[in-house]
């Protein structure tokens, strides 16, 4: 973003450049803010001029197209006494402005950005041309002459009604344009889900527009893993924070870092230069001097993870509306995590089905395909295993015209433990044919050939 400040012949002047990126809009906004400030514009002015003009800045990135998005967006804020007026210069199709704009519906997606520009700002107009639009906006000042001050009746009293009043239209504008910003984050994320991007860069893409909209300054995302009790760095803003992993104890009385009392109290704990980490606490000897916030996340009675914002340069806590922001984006990024997990577990589990078929008619075809016949004797055979495959086994080696070798065979347990010994046993049976003729000595070969590999994993088979 270029910053090239200077007067007008209508006023003092500011003009920004900046990035086709929604990345760079705040930024620009809070030089914007700066600007005003400086001019002496009243504070519920500047925050309705803030809100119109980072409205009409996303509008300008989000609708912009793909060749345009390489040319930069224009912010041009002209201030004089009688009035502020705001300028932004895009690249976008265009669209026909309308002269007053009803709020939408609560279930349309569009139309808000247009009211609420109409409504924070006295006068708005839009100019379309080939390739560049501006969107000027107007915010008129009171103004300093020929007003009449009546003295009041009771002068505390009114100041302290008008500050108040001035607190909540201020937190009212916050929590709003807090609210706006995490839903078109985690609408552009949730666009993205599709794509093959990792969990951990999708991690670290959201919690990274985190930092930007609560004005934190870093971030520890830890996850537990599958069968674990132990909370493991997953993703971090930093490369010093990526510490070691946290075991999770069952009493809330031996948990010592702030991570893991968050986690087991399920409660969110936050920390300052009064409510300090413990001395031992990882987080301590990496960012001493900071203040922010840990929150966990459950999946039903199950632990995900503990994330945890914080800030080192900036000493104003985590006001209620980024506390609110936190968590909607702590909630959406621990559905994500769920259903990759759920996702993967899917995959492995085809994969083992389709393994375990594999391996069933790989069993079958050890199986004879017809049974060898004698003179006045009818032979079948027929094996079913309990589960895919099994160590129930059946052969029948033709000795001679009149003579036949019947073998049945079933291995101790069920699966594959128990279809690969049934397996060996059939290849120990065909390479002694010397033995045939003579079953007990071919058994007792058998078993001396397999009684130490049987006995490593206790089991046996029955012939």
């Amino acid at each position: 973003m270029s910053e090239s400040p200077g007067k007008s012949s209508r006023g003092v002047a500011l003009r920004l450049s900046l990035a086709c990126d929604l990345t760079e809009v705040r930024p620009a906004i809070l030089a914007v803010r700066g600007f005003l400030t400086e001019q002496g514009l009243a504070e519920k002015d500047l925050t309705k001029c803030e809100l119109a003009l980072a409205e009409a800045c996303n509008n300008a990135i989000n609708h912009a197209a793909d060749g345009a998005k390489s040319k930069a967006i224009e912010i041009e804020v002209i201030c004089n006494a009688a009035k502020v007026e705001l300028r932004v210069n895009d690249h976008t199709p265009g669209f026909d402005w309308p002269q007053r704009v009803q709020l939408p519906d609560s279930e349309s997606e569009r139309g808000r950005g247009l009211y609420l520009i109409q409504s924070l700002m006295d006068s708005s107009e839009y100019f379309r041309g080939a390739g560049e639009n501006s969107l000027q906006m107007c915010k008129n000042r009171p103004s300093q002459t020929g007003s009449v001050i009546l003295p009041p009746a009771n002068p505390e009293e009114l100041n302290r009604r008008l500050a108040e009043s001035e607190q909540i239209i201020s937190d009212m504008a916050e929590e709003l344009s807090s609210c706006y910003e995490s839903l078109s984050a985690i609408f552009r994320f949730s666009a993205e889900q599709g794509k093959s991007i990792s969990l951990e860069n999708f991690s670290k893409r959201l919690l990274s527009d985190l930092l930007r909209i609560t004005a934190a300054d870093w971030f520890v995302l830890r996850l537990v893993p599958k069968d674990q009790s132990r909370l493991v760095v997953f993703s971090a803003s930093e490369p010093m924070l990526d510490l070691e992993p946290l075991e999770v104890p069952r009493s809330a009385e031996l948990a010592r870092a702030a991570e893991v009392r968050s986690a087991v109290n399920r409660q969110d704990l936050w920390f300052d230069q009064q409510k300090t980490l413990g001395p031992d606490d990882p987080l301590r000897r990496v960012k001493p001097d900071s203040l922010g916030l840990v929150h966990p996340f459950y999946f039903g009675d199950t632990l995900i993870g503990a994330l945890t914002v914080g800030k080192t340069i900036s000493r104003v806590p985590f006001s209620a509306a980024q506390t609110n922001v936190v968590h909607t984006f702590a909630d959406f990024l621990a559905i994500q995590i769920v259903n990759a997990h759920f996702q993967e577990e899917r995959v492995n589990n085809l994969l083992v089905s389709r393994d375990l078929q594999i391996a069933k008619n790989i069993q079958r075809s050890l199986l004879m395909k017809t049974v060898p016949q004698l003179p006045g004797f009818g032979l079948a055979g027929y094996c079913e295993s309990a589960r895919q495959v099994g160590g129930d086994f059946y052969d029948a080696v033709k000795l001679s015209d009149h003579a036949l070798l019947l073998i049945i065979a079933d291995v101790m347990g069920k699966g594959i433990p128990a279809a690969m010994f049934a397996a060996i046993l059939r290849s120990l049976l065909r390479a002694l044919p010397e033995l045939t003729n003579q079953p007990s000595e071919l058994l007792s070969r058998v078993n001396r050939l397999l009684f130490d590999e049987l006995s490593e994993v206790d089991m046996f088979i029955t012939a």
